[in-house]
C-alpha cells in the first residue's frame, strides 16, 4: 500500500486553495512558510512552542491555520497552527512538520483563538466521492466523540466501544481510498 505524504497547495496554482482559504477567513491573505529549526521544538505542539520562543526572544504568537492537500487531489484539510511573530513583525513558522516536511501554507485568522481546548480540522472533499466523504464525515465525528471524552482540554481519554467502531471505520474507509486511487 503505498501511502501519499500530505502536498502543501502552491497559490498560483490552486485555485481551490485560495477559494478554501476565503471561505475560512475572508480578509486575510494566505502565505507560505518555511519551517525554522530555532530549537528543540516538537511536532503538533505548535501553541507551546510559540509560546516557548515568545519567553526567550519576545514577540506575539499568530493563530491560523495550515493548509494541506492531506489526501493529494482528493481532500484538503486546514489544521488549526500558531506561528511566531518577532520582535521586528517578522512571521516564522517554528513548529516541525510531520513526514519532514518543510514548508506550509499558513493562513492567518484573526477571529479564532487557541483556549486550551483542541479546535477541529475544516475538511474539504475535492472530488466527488462517497469513500472522501464519508471519512470527512467519520473524521468529523471521530473529534466529537473524543473531545466530549476529554480531549478537548488535552486530557487523556479512554477509548469507548463508540470511539473504537469509528476509529476503526476511518482506517477502513482511509485504506478504501488508498488501494483507489494511489
Amino acid at each position: 500500500m503505498n501511502i501519499p505524504l500530505p502536498k502543501v497547495p502552491s497559490l498560483l496554482k490552486s485555485k481551490r486553495a485560495c477559494n478554501f482559504c476565503k471561505n475560512i477567513s475572508p480578509t486575510s491573505e494566505p502565505v507560505h512558510l518555511n519551517v525554522e529549526k530555532i530549537g528543540p521544538y516538537i511536532e503538533l505542539n505548535c501553541f507551546e512552542n510559540v509560546n516557548s520562543v515568545i519567553k526567550t526572544k519576545g514577540g506575539n504568537i499568530e493563530y491560523g491555520w495550515l493548509i494541506w492537500e492531506t489526501l493529494p487531489d482528493l481532500m484538503m484539510e486546514a489544521e488549526f497552527h500558531a506561528i511566531w511573530i518577532d520582535i521586528n513583525n517578522v512571521r516564522h513558522d517554528i513548529t516541525p512538520k510531520q513526514f519532514g516536511i518543510e514548508y506550509g501554507l499558513f493562513l492567518p485568522d484573526p477571529t479564532t483563538k487557541y483556549e486550551n481546548s483542541q479546535i477541529d480540522n475544516i475538511r474539504i472533499p475535492l472530488i466527488n466521492d462517497t469513500l472522501i466523504i464519508n471519512y470527512i464525515k467519520n473524521s468529523e465525528e471521530y473529534f466529537r466523540l473524543t473531545n466530549d471524552k476529554g480531549l478537548a482540554f488535552c486530557e487523556e481519554i479512554k477509548e469507548t466501544k463508540e470511539i473504537r467502531t469509528n476509529r476503526l471505520s476511518n482506517i477502513r474507509i482511509f485504506s478504501e481510498i488508498i488501494k483507489k486511487y494511489y
